[in-house]
């Protein structure tokens, strides 16, 4: 596949999702992203290990429909967050190629509105250095769970059909829209905590310790599978408020019409201890049985 697309079937395909979600099955597009981004979301499979040159020529190319009075604002947003993404992809931003978009965004006609998230994907890139070292790899903990959804996750989460697994992608989605890339153990206990909630809710039984500790095991795993470049500051300890968020974090993580909502809940800190994060959790210890997820 090639990593350009044509202006006009950007054009078409934001209608086509507007009109019939079906299409995002088509394209392989996850419901949250397509709801909320389209444009980033449809071009998210084309943006791996972009070069400079292929960052460059896109923003040179894009710039006719970014100064378009007639573009609308969902399209325009989306092809900046597509630009975003390829720029976290570059395998590298040596300086002189950051000194060269940099340049390139300034002398820009584009609104300065759609220049500065560039700009700051830009630095975030040149900061992070070579893709793969080390200090990338750093666990990330997010504790305030029930912060950091939004109401659409919710409304999701809580769906009569919902199943464990599905819950588990909502979060992680969340999760890696924040910037999330490394989970500290933290992080996964207190995820598993609002399925395990979710599902006691539904059922008014307990899980079993094996089925949770299992969620475990199958919610990193699947993460793994989710992750993909991050162009903007990694943040290694969540605030309790995602208000409190570094600006572009927050930016990329929530749309205007769909932020983060607290979801009061009297037990949940009760339920994070009770989660068996390894094998050899003494909540296991007595388990015999394997149910299935």
């Amino acid at each position: 596949m090639t990593a350009y697309i044509d202006a006009s079937i950007l054009l078409n395909t934001h209608a086509c999702l507007a009109q019939d979600l079906r299409f995002c099955a088509t394209h392989r597009i996850p419901r949250a992203a397509s709801c909320r981004d389209p444009i980033a979301a449809f071009l998210s499979p084309f943006v791996t290990m972009a070069s400079f040159t292929d960052v460059l020529t896109e923003f040179s190319d894009m710039q006719p429909l970014m100064v378009n009075p007639l573009t609308g604002g969902a399209v325009k947003e989306g092809l900046i967050k597509a630009l975003c993404a390829k720029i976290a992809s570059c395998a590298s931003m040596p300086i002189a190629d950051a000194a060269r978009l940099s340049a390139a965004l300034l002398a820009s006609p584009v609104e300065m509105e759609h220049k500065e998230p560039l700009q700051r994907a830009m630095e975030a890139r040149l900061l992070a250095g070579p893709q793969g070292s080390k200090d990338m790899a750093r666990p990330q903990r997010l504790e305030h769970v029930l912060h950091y959804l939004s109401a659409d996750d919710w409304a999701r989460i809580e769906m009569p059909t919902a199943t464990a697994t599905s819950m588990m992608q909502v979060i992680a989605q969340r999760f890696i829209k924040l910037g999330i890339r490394s989970l500290h153990e933290q992080t996964v206990r207190w995820a598993i905590a609002v399925v395990v909630q979710t599902m006691q809710a539904k059922s008014s039984n307990w899980p079993h310790p094996q089925l949770m500790y299992q969620w475990v095991v199958q919610f990193k795993r699947d993460f793994e599978i989710l992750k993909v470049p991050y162009a903007f500051e990694k943040v290694t300890t969540s605030p309790a408020d995602p208000q409190s968020l570094p600006q572009a974090v927050y930016d990329g993580a929530y749309s205007t019409d769909d932020p983060p909502i607290v979801k009061p809940s009297d037990r949940f800190m009760e339920i994070g201890p009770l989660i068996p994060l390894r094998s050899n959790s003494i909540a296991l210890a007595s388990s015999r049985i394997s149910p299935a997820l």
